[in-house]
């Protein structure tokens, strides 16, 4: 079984878990796999990549995705706008480093329930040779508001 089956099942399990953790929100994007130096779609790759977003009540926002990585940041808010800032594992086509990244997004309304959300993301590694690498991915998805 190709591993974008598994993702489904997975964030099913997190949104289990989700409540438990105290996030304030969980989220879950899909879009295109990356596009930029070091992200070319090469033939073993999906044409779909799933994301995963977990925030708390205080801003700690937490990213699983292929591309562009495992992440942690904090996430600042402003009504339905916001701009996420960390760093953590960042994986192109041809590197994985320890790197930085940014978002920023939109999302449909606030409080408590289901809100459509879209984002723009990128990070940026130094991988191996120091060569440097960035990954651009822009994601629609739904969010759940606690």
């Amino acid at each position: 079984m190709k591993w974008h089956f598994k993702l489904p099942l997975v964030l099913v399990l997190w949104c289990l878990w989700a409540p438990f953790a105290k996030c304030a929100t969980a989220e879950f994007l899909f879009g295109p796999p990356a596009f930029g130096s070091g992200a070319s779609n090469g033939p073993t790759f999906s044409f779909i990549d799933y994301q995963m977003n977990f925030t708390t009540q205080a801003g700690t926002e937490f990213v699983v995705s292929y591309l562009p990585g495992i992440l942690i940041g904090h996430r600042f808010s402003y009504a339905q706008f916001y701009l996420s800032l960390g760093g953590g594992l960042i994986v192109s086509a041809s590197n994985v480093a320890l790197g930085a990244n940014s978002a920023f997004g939109y999302r449909s309304g606030t409080g408590p329930g289901f809100h459509f959300i879209s984002e723009y993301r990128h990070a940026a590694g130094v991988g191996n040779k120091r060569r440097y690498f960035a990954n651009k991915v822009i994601r629609i998805g739904l969010q759940y508001e606690f």
